[in-house]
């Protein structure tokens, strides 16, 4: 039997200003993944929602989807 280890990742959503802090959040994750031999990284499916949002915080806080839709 072949053992695989896994890294099940929490993610927090953090206000960014740039793409480039969004890369170095994950690349942080993944590093430290990597540091523990793991196989193969899962993110959460909402991970990426920090990135159409640089510097608008409450959107991907609050789950608003666009401008004028209350939550």
């Amino acid at each position: 039997m072949t053992r695989v280890r896994v890294a099940s990742l929490q993610y927090f959503i953090r206000p960014i200003e740039r793409y480039e802090q969004f890369v170095g959040q994950v690349t942080g994750l993944v590093e430290t993944a990597a540091d523990y031999e793991c196989q193969l990284v899962v993110f959460p499916e909402c991970f990426t929602l920090q990135i159409p949002t640089p510097g608008d915080f409450a959107f991907a806080r609050d789950g608003i989807l666009a401008e004028g839709i209350p939550n």
